[in-house]
């Protein structure tokens, strides 16, 4: 494992851990673990108060998710049917619950498919590689200064 600057051991094995639950693949385009240092990485720069909450949300998915389903072990721990089988579960409660698993979908989706190989594994084309890019015209536009 490479040095970590925003998550601790714990909370990159659970992340990971979650990354494999919600990303349903046979073949991954990015490993889960390069998954988790992206975000790691963007975590490290962003100073928000939003942020330094997201070692208390990993906690509750590491240690409460699994309770959910009545299983005494830890969320990397568990099999990735239970895994899923409890993501599901406190998506169908409400307020907090959900909004641990709408944060833990958003936290694994945004640094997987905004990798390059992210976008390519669901046939994302970058706009300059795509046949019709080559009719746009992409000389800026220049406009007047606005009158005050």
């Amino acid at each position: 494992m490479q040095n970590l600057k925003f998550f601790t051991k714990e909370q990159f094995e659970t992340y990971i851990a979650v990354i494999e639950t919600i990303i349903e693949t046979d073949s991954y385009a990015l490993s889960p673990e390069k998954t988790a240092l992206r975000m790691d990485n963007f975590l490290s720069t962003v100073d928000s108060p939003t942020v330094k909450q997201l070692p208390i949300l990993l906690y509750y998915v590491r240690h409460l998710l699994p309770l959910n389903i009545w299983k005494f072990k830890k969320f990397h721990n568990l099999s990735k049917e239970d895994r899923k089988k409890a993501l599901k579960n406190f998506i169908k409660k409400k307020h907090f619950f959900r909004d641990i698993a709408r944060a833990m979908k958003i936290l694994t989706c945004v640094p997987y498919y905004s990798s390059v190989e992210g976008r390519k594994s669901v046939g994302f084309v970058e706009f300059e590689e795509r046949n019709s890019f080559a009719n746009h015209n992409t000389n800026p536009i220049n406009h007047d200064e606005p009158q005050v």
